[in-house]
């Protein structure tokens, strides 16, 4: 087990030279920062697996652009009730907005 998780320490230190050296090239919301595609050192999960089922499939179907009212009423639920979704999720996440949300979603393949 100790021999894994330095393998996968070393792992994750080249993911964020890449992603460094990646921002120094490309726009600065061109792709996903390194350290939010790296799973959680201390759980040993990736950042979606910490949602509730709901919040996961929240954050699909923002994922997919649909707006907290089309959720709402797809999920019978009140467009503030999707908003709480959505910051709670957005906290998990470590993440500010939708778009790092599609770009998340795609890049684990989590939606079409």
């Amino acid at each position: 087990m100790v021999n894994f998780l330095r393998g996968f320490t070393i792992y994750l230190m080249v993911r964020v030279e890449v992603a460094a050296s990646t921002r120094t090239i490309l726009p600065a919301r061109s792709c996903l920062a390194a350290e939010k595609l790296a799973l959680d050192l201390e759980t040993g999960r990736l950042p979606h697996e910490g949602l509730s089922d709901r919040e996961f499939q929240v954050m699909c179907m923002i994922a997919r652009s649909k707006t907290l009212k089309n959720i709402g009423e797809e999920l019978y639920l009140s467009t503030k009730t999707v908003g709480t979704y959505r910051s709670r999720l957005l906290e998990k996440m470590k993440m500010k907005s939708n778009e790092e949300l599609t770009r998340y979603a795609m890049n684990n393949r989590l939606i079409d």
